[in-house]
C-alpha cells in the first residue's frame, strides 16, 4: 500500500511512515518539527525573519512596534504545506506577542494588519487558535550538534522575546521533554494495533518501553529550578506568552488589523502544556478518562494543528488498551499499565512544582481559586490532577 493512501486508512492498519505522513509527525521528533527549509530559503519572508532575529533588542528598547509599523503586507498564499504555515505562524506569532507586550504600561488593542491578516489567514487554515500556543514551540527550537544526541544543552531557542537564559531553559526544559518523548507516538499507536490483535507479548513490549520514556523524561524536568530564575520568569518572560482572553488587559480579546469585519477581535488563551498533543495522545491511548472544568479540554484543542487534532480523535475512536488489559486480567500488563499512570502522575506532580515555583509564589496575596494558568486553566484543577490520575489505575475486583 503506497503512502498516499495512507490519508484513508484506519488507524489500525498504519505503519510508522504512513502515521507521520498522515498526521504531520516527524519521524524522528515527533511533535517537535525541524527547520522548515523551503521557508527559511524564501527571500519574500526575510523582513519577518530579520526582525525575529532582533526581537531581545527590539523588545527591550521598545523599538518593535516601529519596526514592525516598517514592515510591508506580504501574501502568504504560496505557503501551502503544513510544516511551512507552522514555521511562519511562529514568526508571526512571537513578533505580534512582543508587538503586544513589550510596553505593560502601553498595551495596544490592535494588531497591525501587517501581522494581523497573515495570521488570522495562516491559523484558520492550519484550524488552530491565533495566540501563542504550542504551535509556537513546534518550530522555534534547533538541534546545536546535530552528532550528538538529544539533550537540554544540546537544543536551543531558534528566535528569543529576551534573550536570557531564563527564557531559554523555560521553554527547552519543555521541547527536550517532548523530544524524549517522541518515540512514544510509535510505541503507543502500535499498542493499540497489538491490543486489538490480541497479542499481550508485544503490547507488553510496546507499553515498558514507553514506562522507559517517561523515566527519562522525569530525570530532566526538575532542571528549570536550576536553571531558571522564578522573578525573570515572572516578571520579564511570562508576560510574552500571555494570551488576549477575557481579562483586564483584553476585556474585549484584542482586534486584528485589516481582517474582515473590521470589528474582528480575537480571545485567545496564552501558551499552556495542556496543548501540548503528546499528553493528549497518551491519555486518549490508554483511555485515562476524568473531570476537567467546563470548556478546558476544548480550550486546549484549539491549540493542536488540525492533523494533530485528527491523531489525538483517531487514537480515542480506536484504542481499546485499557479495556482490553482489564479484559485478560494479565497480571504484567496490569502492572506495566499501572506504572505508566504513576510515571504520568510523577510528570504532573513535577508540574505542580513549576506552577508554585513560578506563579503562586509571586502571587501569595491572591487566593489560590482565583488563579489561572497561562491556558486560562484553574490552578486548582492542576494542583488536583494527579488525585484524579489516580483514579485511572487497573484495578480488578477480587471477587
Amino acid at each position: 500500500m503506497g503512502i498516499g493512501n495512507s490519508l484513508d486508512q484506519n488507524l489500525l492498519d498504519l505503519n510508522w511512515n504512513q502515521v507521520c505522513q498522515k498526521y504531520c509527525l516527524d519521524e524522528i521528533y515527533g511533535v517537535c518539527l525541524p527547520a522548515a527549509p523551503s521557508l527559511e530559503k524564501n527571500t519574500k519572508y526575510k523582513p519577518w525573519r530579520d526582525i525575529c532575529e532582533r526581537l531581545p533588542e527590539l523588545n527591550k528598547k521598545k523599538s518593535i512596534r516601529s519596526a514592525i509599523a516598517g514592515l510591508e503586507d506580504i501574501s502568504t498564499d504560496d505557503i501551502k504545506d503544513t510544516k511551512d504555515q507552522i514555521a511562519a505562524v511562529s514568526m508571526l506569532l512571537l513578533m505580534t506577542n512582543s508587538y503586544l507586550f513589550c510596553d505593560m504600561e502601553n498595551i495596544p488593542t490592535e494588531i497591525p494588519s501587517h501581522l494581523a491578516k497573515p495570521l488570522h489567514e495562516l491559523t484558520r487554515q492550519l484550524k488552530v487558535k491565533n495566540s501563542l500556543g504550542y504551535v509556537q514551540l513546534l518550530y522555534n527550537w534547533r538541534i546545536v550538534n546535530p552528532k550528538e544526541p538529544i539533550s537540554l544543552d544540546n537544543i536551543d531557542l531558534r528566535y528569543s522575546f529576551t534573550g536570557l537564559d531564563d527564557e531559554k531553559y523555560f521553554f527547552m526544559v519543555s521541547t527536550c521533554t517532548d523530544l524524549l518523548l517522541a518515540p512514544m507516538i510509535r510505541e503507543l499507536i502500535e499498542a493499540i494495533q497489538n491490543a486489538s490483535r490480541n497479542n499481550n507479548n508485544l503490547l507488553l513490549n510496546n507499553l515498558t518501553k514507553v514506562v522507559e520514556l517517561w523515566k527519562s523524561v522525569h530525570a530532566i524536568m526538575p532542571e528549570i529550578h536550576n536553571r531558571v530564575d522564578p522573578q525573570a520568569f515572572y516578571n520579564i518572560v511570562r508576560p510574552y506568552i500571555g494570551g488576549y482572553h477575557d481579562t483586564s488587559m483584553f476585556p474585549c480579546g484584542v482586534k486584528f488589523g485589516g481582517v474582515s469585519p473590521p470589528s474582528c477581535c480575537s480571545r485567545a488563551e496564552g501558551g499552556s502544556t495542556g496543548n501540548d498533543p503528546l499528553y493528549h495522545i497518551f491519555e486518549k491511548a490508554l483511555q485515562i478518562t476524568y473531570k476537567s472544568p467546563t470548556g478546558v479540554a476544548e480550550a486546549y484543542k484549539t491549540g493542536f494543528i488540525e492533523p494533530h487534532q485528527k491523531l489525538v480523535a483517531d487514537i480515542e475512536s480506536t484504542s481499546t488498551i485499557r479495556d482490553y488489559i482489564k479484559e485478560t486480567k494479565d497480571a504484567e500488563l496490569i502492572r506495566v499499565y499501572n506504572e505508566l499512570i504513576d510515571g504520568y502522575i510523577l510528570f504532573h506532580t513535577i508540574h505542580w512544582t513549576y506552577i508554585q515555583r513560578f506563579i503562586l509564589d509571586n502571587v501569595p496575596h491572591i487566593p489560590k481559586q482565583m488563579i489561572k494558568g497561562q491556558g486560562n486553566t484553574p490552578v486548582t484543577f492542576l494542583e488536583n490532577k494527579s488525585k484524579l490520575l489516580e483514579e485511572s489505575k487497573i484495578v480488578l475486583d477480587s471477587s
